[in-house]
């Protein structure tokens, strides 16, 4: 949770060079635009874009049973190269006893190579990046660097995209809260900034807002804020009657004002109101909001309304509506602990059964066939089996995210990372029936509230996710925004997550090292599940197929298949990570296994094989055929 520096602003009259010096600046954000744990791994990232070698940061795999990423991972001439930087060393007894066993776990691993760095090696950049070409270069590498115009193409869109995207939010917030050039200034003049690169960045922000707001002007447009400006105006100005669609309308007859979702009020809306109000004497306000979905925080909004109500407008009644007609008691129970003491408990008008299930994806082993059939990773095989489970129970399922992006999910070119929804969407939709697609949604938590389904999966209820808390916090402090609010504004994102589901809600996690803490909160009142209970999902349906595994026998160890490993991968093998073997799917040209087992024993890896062990299973990872390869024959 290291904040980011961010960048000072580039003039346009920069060269390639200066421009890339000032991304490099960026703490802890690399030019691909990930964020990484720290400077040495940011000096690895950064050494590896600008030398045109593809790797993958953080690609999840497992280690004595637990879920492992190490930092970075290349593929070059059939061998797997890593590199991992340790930080830490000689600080801890523990960390350095891990570094140990990492380095004998890769030592071991056929087909890898481990680049083990130090805070020492990258301590000076020139020595750095001279060890590094020469590292690299052995392994096979060109290792040219690009040039800085080659470079900058490739950073621009990240640095000016993420820049935007902030500049986008100031903005925002200043026209949300009825700011003036002017009121900006002053807040401006009156902030104390703290943290380094805050000043910069808000004269940036106001600099942005000038630029905005002149160019509302000349174009004679407006934005959203800028019609309920107009609004306030206009009521300001005595102007109370209006025409809409050929209805005439008078404001100040009005008798009841009503208001929806008021947990989101704003200062823009409370400003309104408080002019539609003096409009007519007496008139009735009828708010509804429920305090525990303030969720729109990051967009201006102020729970402040809601919780001092009596303040702003004057003396009220408060009717509490605890009754939850949507989820199971189990959901609602659990939806209490989440939120203990934050306001009156709710009630669950149904009564029949529900579950909260805690899921650890770390302890979860997919089949062979299920491995072979999907190759989007592991995470993408648990949920396809959470759903098949639902949707032979004719329950509708929403797969909500905390983010647009998800880490360690394989995409369609097979990259292990940041893969988003819309690719998520289409890897479940795929070998899934039209009846049983219309049942299923994907979205972002924050596009889900206010939606229900039977069955909710919070795909990623870890502790980097739950609290999301976002290194350009601290350049919204001018708006009063703290660490404590935007926690307070994801537990209640988390409870919304909760309370979609009717019926049944699965939180998957990292387990103890990689889980949420609102996910610790209500670990009594949820139950843990081994997935393993439900049956396998594979995507092809339409044909029917087998997988065709091939280790080592005991007595021969792992030199086996070692010797055998290409014409394996001639062969469409791939390595078998988990259950430590080479394996593929195969479609039957007949009901019949027959032309198979005859086509095996012609198989090159055959010929050349000696101590093998083979094993043919069906879809449901049951075991159809065994046999063992000596001196180049097969017996089944």
């Amino acid at each position: 949770r290291t904040d980011c520096e961010l960048m000072n602003p580039a003039d346009m009259g920069k060269s390639s060079s200066e421009k890339i010096e000032e991304v490099r600046e960026i703490p802890l954000e690399t030019f691909k635009g990930h964020y990484v744990k720290s400077h040495g791994e940011k000096a690895i990232a950064n050494f590896l874009f600008e030398h045109d070698i593809e790797y993958f940061y953080e690609s999840t795999t497992t280690w004595n049973g637990r879920t492992y990423r190490p930092d970075f991972q290349m593929k070059h001439n059939g061998r797997t190269i890593i590199i991992e930087y340790f930080g830490g060393a000689g600080r801890d007894e523990h960390y350095d006893q891990q570094i140990a066993d990492k380095k004998a776990y890769w030592a071991k691993r056929e087909g890898c190579y481990l680049i083990d760095l130090y805070p020492r090696d990258v301590a000076d950049q020139n020595h750095f990046e001279q060890s590094m070409l020469t590292e690299l270069r052995n392994l096979g590498f060109p290792c040219e660097r690009l040039s800085d115009e080659e470079i900058w193409e490739r950073v621009r869109s990240t640095a000016i995209t993420g820049l935007a995207k902030l500049l986008k939010s100031f903005v925002t917030r200043c026209r949300t809260l009825m700011w003036s050039i002017k009121d900006a200034e002053l807040a401006l003049e009156n902030h104390a900034c703290t943290a380094p690169g805050e000043l910069e960045f808000l004269k940036l922000g106001l600099n942005a807002y000038k630029q905005y707001l002149h160019q509302l002007q000349v174009t004679n447009s407006e934005d959203f804020n800028g019609l309920l400006q107009r609004a306030i105006q206009e009521l300001r100005n005595g102007t109370t009657e209006f025409n809409r669609q050929g209805h005439q309308t008078d404001l100040s007859n009005i008798e009841y004002l009503m208001v929806d979702e008021f947990q989101d009020f704003t200062q823009m809306f409370h400003m309104l109101l408080e002019e539609l109000r003096t409009k007519r004497d007496n008139v009735n306000l009828f708010c509804v909001g429920d305090d525990w979905q303030a969720i729109n925080g990051f967009a201006g909004s102020d729970l402040n309304f809601f919780e001092q109500f009596e303040m702003y407008y004057g003396p009220a009644q408060r009717l509490h509506i605890r009754t939850n007609y949507r989820s199971t008691n189990e959901i609602v129970a659990v939806g209490n602990k989440l939120m203990d003491g934050r306001g009156k408990r709710a009630t669950a008008h149904n009564n029949y059964r529900g579950d909260v299930y805690s899921i650890n994806h770390t302890q979860f082993k997919p089949t062979a066939a299920e491995q072979v059939a999907n190759e989007n990773g592991d995470l993408m095989i648990l949920v396809r089996r959470l759903l098949k489970h639902s949707f032979q129970e004719n329950r509708s399922v929403a797969i909500l995210s905390r983010t647009k992006n998800l880490p360690g999910i394989k995409n369609k070119q097979k990259r292990a990372f940041n893969t988003n929804l819309d690719e998520i969407k289409s890897i479940m939709l795929d070998g899934i029936a039209d009846e049983e697609t219309a049942n299923l949604n994907i979205s972002t938590t924050h596009g889900y509230k206010g939606l229900e389904a039977d069955d909710v999966i919070i795909i990623d209820g870890t502790y980097s996710k739950y609290p999301l808390i976002h290194a350009h916090l601290k350049y919204m402090a001018i708006f009063g925004d703290t660490l404590d609010n935007q926690i307070d504004d994801e537990r209640r994102l988390f409870y919304v997550a909760l309370t979609r589901a009717k019926r049944r809600c699965y939180i998957v996690h990292g387990g103890q090292d990689d889980i949420s803490d609102f996910v610790v909160d209500i670990a009594n009142l949820s139950r843990e599940l081994d997935v393993s209970q439900y049956p396998p999902c594979v995507v092809d349906n339409t044909r029917q197929s087998v997988v065709i595994e091939v280790g080592n026998l005991k007595e021969h160890e792992r030199w086996a298949t070692i010797s055998i490993k290409e014409s394996l991968k001639a062969c469409h093998f791939n390595w078998n990570r988990i259950e430590c073997c080479w394996n593929k799917l195969e479609h039957l040209p007949s009901k019949s296994t027959s032309s198979i087992i005859d086509a095996l024993h012609q198989a090159q890896w055959v010929l050349k094989g000696n101590g093998l062990k083979v094993v043919i299973r069906d879809m449901n990872n049951q075991i159809l055929h065994e046999g063992q390869v000596h001196h180049g024959t097969l017996t089944i």
